[in-house]
Order: C-alpha cells, then structure tokens, then sequence
C-alpha cells in the first residue's frame, strides 16, 4: 500500500532546524510512530529514537520526536516539530537535569 506524502511547512523546518532535528527522523515518526488526536483536527505523533549524545551539557539516552500534522486532501502536513530529550544528566558534574514542565509523556517499550 502507498504512503500518502509528507509535506514539511516552512515554520516546522525553522523549529527542526534550530531542535537539531532531521527529516528523516521527523518522517519516522509520522510513518512508526503512535499517534493520537489532538486540538484542531490534527494527529500528534511520537517516536523515541536513541540518541547517547551531548546536548546544552547533558548527555541524553532518548531523543522523543513529536511531529502535529493535519491532514490535508491528499498529504500529511507537518505544521510544528517538537523534539524532547529524556534522560539527561550534566557531562561534567554528573547531576541530573532539572525536570521539564514539558517533560514527554514516554512512550511504550516495543
């Protein structure tokens, strides 16, 4: 069966670029990923990806991809990226990050 194509609104490639966050994991999301309703007659999807890497001074194990997409005729529309980093702890001083007041809502294993 064909996937419908995705397109990427130019605000959402703004947000992707200054998250660090690239297509091809943004379009994983959409494509693997859970999904679930949200405001506006849009779907918000999510998908953990491993990312072992510094970012702001922490080091983080899971990179969360949450792409909201409206459905439009015959395509997905990306209209806001978000990108969450779980898990982090400070490279040097070991401590753990501060929580979030946007912490993600983590996903199931599998």
């Amino acid at each position: 069966m064909d996937q419908p194509p995705i397109q990427i609104s130019q605000h959402a490639r703004e947000q992707m670029q200054e998250r660090g966050v690239g297509e091809d994991d943004v379009i994983g999301a959409i494509r693997h990923g859970e999904s679930e309703p949200a405001r506006g007659n849009r779907t918000l999807y999510r998908k953990n990806f491993q990312f072992d890497k510094l970012c702001r001074d922490c080091y983080y194990g899971i990179k969360q991809i949450a792409p909201l997409v409206v459905w439009k005729a015959d395509r997905f529309v990306i209209v806001i990226e978000c990108a969450f980093f779980c898990g982090g702890q400070h490279h040097l001083t070991g401590f753990k990050a501060s929580p979030s007041a946007r912490e993600p809502k983590m996903l199931r294993e599998g």
